[in-house]
């Protein structure tokens, strides 16, 4: 899509314009690529089984998958890894945590897709729930 804003001040009604594109390429991405990751909540209670993220991939073709390898950190220090399978363009998925309950603190998601080094980083702060005994 290729859109121009022109003033219609600088013009008189009926002017024809004359518009040239040059150098016009259509790129993709040869390797999987991570264009978006966030956490879908900054704020989640520490009880959650799951961490529901978004996120939006290119570089993979249509009808294929790559993996997301994804690890989870605290004070900088890395706790676990989890790995799940993505497909192209924008997707919700939600990261399984093994099972365990996650202690309330600040934590980072960093993400790698289809073994891209370059990873996406996603923050979210797990509170206490007010519902546990």
């Amino acid at each position: 899509r290729l859109q121009f804003n022109i003033s219609d001040s600088s013009y008189q009604h009926g002017d024809q314009l004359d518009l040239w594109v040059d150098d016009l390429a259509l790129l993709r991405y040869a390797e999987p690529v991570l264009l978006e990751f966030a956490a879908e909540n900054a704020v989640m209670f520490a009880g959650a089984r799951t961490l529901p993220v978004r996120l939006q991939v290119a570089g993979i073709q249509a009808g294929q998958s790559a993996e997301l390898a994804c690890e989870r950190r605290q004070n900088g220090r890395a706790i676990a890894n989890v790995a799940a399978t993505v497909a192209r363009g924008p997707q919700r998925i939600a990261l399984d945590i093994g099972g365990k309950e996650l202690s309330p603190g600040d934590y980072e998601l960093a993400a790698r897709v289809g073994g891209n080094l370059q990873p996406a980083a996603a923050k979210v702060r797990l509170v206490e729930s007010p519902w546990k005994k």
